[in-house]
């Protein structure tokens, strides 16, 4: 009895600790109201999901993946990265520039991307080689608008640390897919219901987004062109690195859903998506939110401190140590738990699953920690890693197709190289934590 209250008495101690920790810390407190929201969220995702991949089949979501991959390679040009300035900027009033000059931008594109797909979207949809596609890709451009919108006004949240409002909107954004998709799908054969349900559940929470940030005083000031000339120019690495280094990077990330789709058509795409999806919780429940204070907090440091270095170090330790046994687990039996939890029709994707387990683990814990090269303003070492990956899938695609490697065997070498690229991009990620000019200016 004496040693059951002893270890109770420690475990009370321990809570209490972490506890009292939380309250002193704004970065604890922030990525706990973050993580419980994007906790809720996922629970949400979690549960409903083998509901929905009943419902539907691998060619529903194949056609779903292929618009997302769409919309994934055309939304980075909806702001032309500006939105990441709104974080990095060091005055508020930047900040608030440049949000407006990132709504012009977005509204502008996604004019101009309406033109574009009517006239062409024929021959988007051969290229994608999905026939179901071409009746959804009119709503490509609004869905790379409220993408951007959405990286927008977010951007702004976490800059002004209004993370419980980011908490819930992922909340609310992972209630409405399942629902909308789950109740359409019931009724319609198809993608219909995945579609309706993406669409809603980008549209929504961006709207409320707006609606809070409207109601701000310091947002609604009128912004002169010569304002936004001026902040333009100032950030203009964000458009002439950032840019071109997020859609390659974009770009990378979706060569295995060309590959996949032109072996095997929008069947494997599904099965890949799936495997995407289910890989990228932990991302979404835990990097993601860490990431969203890790930005802020580091900004801070990064500018009033001369280093970042020390908050650098910390998340890097806490996403080795939380992602570690989780991707651990896929990678051992991956298809067993694909099986179990959506039907023997996706256990190919718990292979997937086992490929990728790796380069996923590393992306849960190196793309938060990016972020210092645009803290740094060094955005063109990004794009030079991005060139560096892009050029080596190309290369082993090609090795791939010359030498008919089976592309199972290409993924699990896509999913090695691109991995490796990760640890070069964290320890140039974890050099630019030091500010050099910090001294000059005290």
């Amino acid at each position: 009895m004496n040693i059951g209250c002893q270890v109770n008495n420690i475990i009370f101690s321990l809570i209490k600790r972490i506890l009292n920790k939380v309250r002193k810390s704004d970065f604890l407190k922030h990525t706990v109201i973050l993580t419980s929201g994007t906790a809720i969220a996922q629970l949400i995702t979690i549960f409903s999901a083998p509901v929905t991949y009943r419902i539907y089949q691998p060619d529903d979501y194949g056609t779903l993946g292929l618009f997302m991959t769409a919309s994934s390679l055309i939304s980075v040009f909806s702001t032309l990265q500006y939105h990441n300035a709104i974080i990095t900027a060091e005055k508020d009033e930047d900040a608030i520039s440049v949000t407006f000059l990132s709504i012009y931008l977005s509204i502008i594109f996604t004019i101009i991307a309406f033109f574009f797909v009517i006239i062409f979207k024929s021959g988007i949809s051969k290229f994608f080689g999905n026939k179901d596609l071409i009746k959804w890709l009119i709503f490509l451009p609004f869905s790379a608008c409220f993408t951007g919108l959405n990286l927008i006004f977010s951007a702004l949240a976490t800059r002004k640390r209004k993370f419980k409002l980011l908490s819930g909107n992922r909340i609310i954004a992972a209630i409405i897919v399942p629902t909308v998709s789950i109740l359409i799908g019931i009724s319609l054969k198809g993608p219909a219901g995945l579609m309706v349900g993406l669409l809603v559940s980008q549209v929504l929470p961006t709207i409320l987004l707006i609606r809070h940030f409207s109601r701000n005083s310091d947002f609604t000031l009128k912004h002169s062109p010569q304002e936004l000339i001026a902040v333009s120019k100032k950030y203009r690495n964000f458009p002439l690195y950032s840019l071109p280094a997020s859609w390659i990077n974009n770009f990378s990330n979706q060569l295995p859903v060309f590959l996949l789709n032109s072996i095997g058509g929008s069947r494997v795409v599904g099965l890949f998506n799936l495997s995407n999806r289910i890989l990228g919780l932990p991302s979404q429940l835990i990097s993601t939110a860490i990431g969203e204070t890790f930005r802020q907090r580091a900004t801070k440091d990064y500018f009033q401190n001369g280093s970042c270095r020390k908050i650098f170090l910390n998340v890097l330790m806490i996403l080795a140590i939380v992602g570690f046994f989780p991707f651990l687990l896929v990678a051992f039996v991956g298809p067993e738990l694909f099986s179990f939890a959506f039907g023997k029709k996706w256990i190919e994707a718990g292979e997937f699953s086992q490929i990728f387990s790796v380069l996923f683990f590393f992306k849960f814990v190196v793309s938060p920690l990016t972020y210092t090269t645009y803290i740094s303003n060094k955005q063109w070492i990004g794009l030079l890693t991005d060139i560096l990956l892009l050029s080596t899938i190309l290369i082993i695609m090609w090795l791939a197709k010359f030498y008919n490697i089976h592309y199972k065997t290409t993924l699990l070498i896509y999913s090695l190289s691109y991995s490796s690229l990760y640890l070069l991009s964290l320890w140039v990620s974890f050099k630019l934590t030091n500010n050099p000019n910090h001294a000059s200016k005290n």
